[in-house]
């Protein structure tokens, strides 16, 4: 089925994987289970069918399949099958969440924060963001910094949204650079910095941010030409050294 699937030794045939696939799915193997639920889902090498992309997907999941787990939490929570069930995404992500996955442990947290498919619960959103952001997961520091920001969850402590901002700004996000600018204009959970802001506001501003521009214009007014030509240039390391 994977040789078939991928055209490894021979062409490339979905029809073929889809066979073989299935042969293996029905002794039991989870792996081919999972992967003959991705073929329902995407319809590849057969029609297009969800109600058989989830029965394959369980059983692969009932054996502790990662990957069938996750894909079930996002067929429910995006409502393929009928209308959305957030009770049930929110069923499968936790299992994962619990695996450590960070993609689950994210969408883990956006669900307690929005309460959809459970109660809504702020603590348990920190909770969860945390665990993604610690594993690097951009959207989950950035959701962090803003729990922290505004108290949300968790006690307001701008030197932890500085933190996080920061991590996320360092991976290239453009909102994290906006708001991480804002917290070096203000001084607020770090020392004022002008040189800073203007960097990291000159960072968003490249990628399109209207907002990091008018701080950018704004902060521009207060500093020397010493202090922008600095600015400017630790503007310019950055993006060498990260290459985004």
């Amino acid at each position: 089925g994977t040789m078939y699937e991928f055209g490894k030794g021979t062409i490339q045939d979905y029809t073929q994987a889809v066979l073989w696939y299935k042969k293996a799915a029905e002794q039991g193997q989870a792996e081919a289970q999972t992967s003959l639920g991705w073929f329902y889902e995407n319809g590849k090498g057969t029609d297009k069918d969800y109600t058989q992309a989830i029965s394959w997907y369980k059983k692969a999941a009932e054996q502790g399949d990662t990957k069938a787990k996750l894909n079930l939490a996002i067929i429910y929570k995006n409502g393929k099958v009928s209308a959305e069930d957030y009770s049930q995404a929110f069923y499968w992500y936790k299992k994962v969440a619990d695996q450590g996955d960070a993609d689950a442990q994210l969408n883990l947290g956006l669900m307690y924060e929005y309460g959809k498919g459970t109660e809504e619960d702020y603590t348990q959103a920190v909770r969860w963001y945390r665990k993604a952001a610690e594993q690097g997961d951009t959207i989950a520091q950035l959701n962090l910094a803003v729990m922290y920001k505004y108290g949300t969850g968790v006690n307001e402590d701008f030197s932890q949204a500085v933190l996080w901002y920061k991590k996320a700004a360092e991976q290239g996000d453009t909102k994290a650079q906006l708001n991480l600018a804002v917290m070096y204009a203000s001084g607020e959970g770090v020392p004022e910095n002008f040189v800073l802001a203007y960097k990291w506001a000159n960072l968003a501003a490249a990628r399109g941010s209207e907002k990091a521009i008018e701080l950018k214009s704004g902060v521009k007014k207060l500093m020397t030409r010493e202090q922008i030509a600095e600015a400017q240039q630790l503007s310019l390391e950055w993006e060498n050294q990260s290459g985004k």
